[in-house]
């Protein structure tokens, strides 16, 4: 049996061409994130506490007197991160501790073997489109003493010992 197909049935090249060009704009799309373009789209993740004595001196600097050793920190607390002063850009010159935060979250620092702190957290966070678009901490405890500053985003809490 032989073929009975005509030029017919075929399209021109320059149709064909014009169709696949079409079809590369109008296929394979995929929906817009949903996400895109609202500012703060990232809930806010974690709080930064620095700590200095009653004479505002630097308690990871080894040179002050109780200092907090911050390797200790480091093996007791694995969700802390330490941010050194000589690595620090967002505050030249002092150690940062960063500290996961949540809704209603209760942490335990363990500062020393003879000293554990509490840390309490809560957040609020308006959406639109199902991403958190504003997320705002809306308590900060350290030891139950409350932060009255603590409303608002980002923080750096120092803490004084």
């Amino acid at each position: 049996m032989t073929n009975t197909l005509s030029k017919k049935h075929f399209l021109p090249p320059a149709i064909a061409g014009a169709f696949v060009i079409a079809s590369l704009f109008t296929c394979n799309k995929t929906e817009q994130d949903p996400c895109e373009g609202i500012i703060n789209a990232q809930p806010l993740q974690a709080i930064e506490l620095q700590f200095q004595d009653k004479q505002k001196r630097d308690l990871f600097n080894k040179n002050t007197p109780n200092f907090i050793d911050t390797a200790y920190i480091k093996g007791y607390n694995p969700a802390v991160q330490v941010i050194a002063a000589e690595r620090n850009l967002g505050y030249p010159g002092k150690t940062t501790l960063v500290i996961p935060v949540g809704k209603s979250m209760t942490y335990y620092l363990k500062l020393s073997a003879t000293d554990t702190d509490t840390l309490f957290t809560d957040m609020t966070s308006t959406r639109k489109n199902n991403c958190a678009f504003d997320t705002r901490l809306t308590a900060f405890k350290y030891n139950n003493t409350s932060h009255a500053d603590s409303v608002g985003k980002v923080a750096l809490y120092t803490i004084v010992k």
